[in-house]
């Protein structure tokens, strides 16, 4: 065989190899993100449901841990491709709810920040403005406007 012919059938060879190589890498990263793609929805919603149950309270991560016993990254992972949202987010979502329907009742704004979770009145008014887009005041016109 000429030299040519043999470095022809060698790089043959490697070009062969590094196809199946490079195949079985892009299967191994399909696998793997189908895998991280898994909900485990019984952890995540105990983690939802605690959430609710506790969101005038700042709730820690190691909690959720405990409870679902997932770590928090995957938690975190697997509770935004169920729920659209971080942990945090949602609880947060929670706390205007009730700070939403506690104004609707007529509960004063300093009142409604100390019995939803949040730290003072301008807390609440800065997270609902910047969550709903309008000051607590102007979610009342726009109720009773309705």
């Amino acid at each position: 065989m000429a030299l040519s012919s043999r470095a022809s059938a060698i790089g043959g060879a490697v070009a062969d190899s590094l196809v199946a190589v490079l195949a079985s890498h892009l299967l191994s990263c399909a696998e793997g993100r189908s895998a991280r793609g898994h909900v485990d929805t019984a952890a995540v919603d105990r983690a939802a449901e605690f959430l609710r149950a506790n969101a005038t309270r700042s709730v820690h991560s190691r909690e959720l841990e405990a409870i679902t016993g997932l770590s928090r990254f995957d938690l975190c992972a697997q509770f935004r491709r169920r729920h659209g949202t971080s942990p945090h987010r949602y609880l947060l979502m929670r706390r205007l709810e009730m700070a939403r329907a506690m104004l609707l009742q007529g509960d004063d704004a300093a009142s409604v920040a100390a019995q939803s979770g949040f730290a003072d009145q301008p807390h609440l008014i800065r997270t609902f403005k910047s969550a709903l887009g309008f000051t607590p005041r102007r979610y009342l016109q726009l109720a009773a406007a309705k």
